[in-house]
Order: structure tokens, then C-alpha cells, then sequence
């Protein structure tokens, strides 16, 4: 496949094309994903077949997992406070009428708050 395109770009060169076509036109090629690898370990090239890995790979990614209490504890236990408690205090406390008046005016004209309660 690539020795075919790389053949047309070779004969298009000779035929006069322009190089900056021709490299636009490698850059399209190089950007073409023509295989993944499976759990297996073989690579599929087909696109339903790539559509199977890419689902069986995040399906992967977003299954529950069980965690022994232990290891999360002991992780747990090793992860620093970050947000010092007058600024998570700062963070926690409820809005004032001028943080939402500036809130409000800040944004563009047309919005409104989607089913999370945030504008999109």
C-alpha cells in the first residue's frame, strides 16, 4: 500500500505536479491509521476490525476493577494534601451575588446551563 503511493508520488513529480502537492499529500498518507494491535497480540487492518479493537480497548479502560482495601488505603496514605485549608475553606464557601453577577456578565450572549447545571 505504501510502495503504491509512494510510486504515484514519484510519477506525479515526474509529470510536473508541484513539490508542495506532493508533500501535502504524503503528509495525508503518513496521518492514515492502517492497523491496530489486538489483546491478542495480532494486528487487525480492516475497519470493523480496528472499530472491535479500539471498543475492546477502552471497554478495557472503563470496567470496574476490584481493589483490595489495603492497597487503596496504603495509596491513600501516601498522597499529599495539596489545597491548603483556607483555600479549599475559600473554595467550599457559598457564592456571593457580585461573584455571580461577574460570573454572568463574562459570558457570551445565547448560553445556557446544559443538564449538569454548567453553560456549554
Amino acid at each position: 500500500m505504501v510502495k503504491v503511493r509512494t510510486r504515484e508520488m514519484v510519477q506525479g513529480y515526474c509529470r510536473g505536479k508541484r513539490r508542495r502537492e506532493l508533500r501535502v499529500r504524503a503528509a495525508r498518507v503518513k496521518k492514515r491509521m492502517v492497523g491496530l494491535r489486538g489483546l491478542d497480540g495480532k494486528i487487525q487492518t480492516g475497519a470493523v476490525e480496528m472499530v472491535g479493537v479500539a471498543t475492546e480497548f477502552y471497554r478495557g479502560l472503563f470496567e470496574n476493577r476490584v481493589v483490595e482495601e489495603g492497597v487503596g488505603k496504603r495509596f491513600l496514605g501516601l498522597v499529599e494534601e495539596r489545597v491548603p485549608e483556607e483555600v479549599r475553606a475559600a473554595l467550599e464557601a457559598p457564592f456571593n451575588l457580585e461573584e455571580l453577577r461577574q460570573a454572568l456578565g463574562g459570558m457570551k450572549g445565547g448560553k445556557v446551563p446544559g443538564c449538569d447545571s454548567l453553560p456549554k
